[in-house]
């Protein structure tokens, strides 16, 4: 079985193409404009995995074990840290 590609014509590339545009161009803008709502969408996606984590911890049990340990821990090393006790 054999692929073939056709080439239907090549396309000349404006040398101004390549140059990066700068900040707030209208080019850059046209690029870029989809940017935002994906960075939105994967912010909003990680920020609702992280919940459900947490809550999956909290209902285990460990989670509230990890956290009253790591309060000790810290009640016990920032006065040492001042230089008190």
């Amino acid at each position: 079985m054999t692929e073939h590609i056709d080439v239907v014509g090549i396309a000349e590339i404006d040398q101004a193409e390549l140059r990066p545009a700068a900040a707030g161009s209208p080019k850059r803008a046209l690029r870029e404009r989809g940017m935002v709502t994906i960075e939105y969408a994967i912010g909003a996606v990680l920020v609702l995995v992280l919940v459900g984590v947490v809550i999956a911890s909290i209902q285990q049990g460990w989670f509230e074990q990890m956290v009253q340990q790591l309060v000790t821990l810290l009640m016990q090393d920032i006065p040492k840290a001042l230089g008190g006790a």
